[in-house]
């Protein structure tokens, strides 16, 4: 496990990476194994919507910040006519079988601005996002313990799949490898 950025290399991260792939709402993300990710925030890959839904996911984890800062906000649900809760797969090309939606409404519950060295857990059932355009994180996930996790949208929009703008691999890892050294100078000096 990656608690610390010098112990990040981009051939070990080649060499146990079982996918990357550009996030389309601001990262990189690079598998490794089953249950770790790392994730490369970055204004080289613009996010292609302004602010990343609000969501919860199909797992609880804990992410490291690795590099650079993370701005994570927290929500509530409540009933209401402001939103739509819908159920998501983030799974390419995956849709859910059936039309879901709920109205409600949300609340902010907290923000935080997480630096270099600290982390957060969260549980499958919270709502949050984040933003970053200079960061990386380590995560760790748990077991699946939902099939598909929940995004709350305004009524009125849009729903883009992050996806949707492909990145070669050999790009993607050219851009992981820029970050990676940059970082490393900065945390050097």
């Amino acid at each position: 496990m990656y608690t610390k950025l010098l112990e990040v290399t981009l051939e070990n991260l080649k060499r146990r990476s079982t996918c990357i792939q550009y996030f389309g709402l601001g990262f990189i993300q690079i598998k490794l194994e089953k249950e770790y990710r790392i994730h490369f925030y970055t204004s080289l890959l613009p996010a292609i919507i302004d602010k990343e839904d609000i969501h919860n996911h199909r797992y609880d984890f804990t992410s490291y910040i690795l590099y650079g800062e993370l701005h994570q906000e927290v929500f509530s649900l409540h009933d209401g006519y402001t939103h739509n809760l819908e159920e998501e797969s983030c799974q390419e090309g995956y849709m859910p079988k059936k039309e879901s939606g709920k109205l409600c409404r949300i609340e902010k519950l907290s923000e935080q601005y997480l630096i270099q060295g600290s982390y957060y857990t969260l549980d499958h059932k919270t709502f949050h996002r984040v933003t970053s355009t200079s960061a990386i994180t380590f995560l760790k996930r748990g077991d699946y313990r939902k099939n598909l996790a929940e995004v709350v949208r305004p009524i009125n929009g849009f729903k883009i799949c992050p996806f949707s703008k492909k990145v070669s691999e050999e790009e993607l890892w050219g851009i992981v490898a820029d970050i990676l050294s940059e970082a490393k100078k900065d945390i050097s000096s």
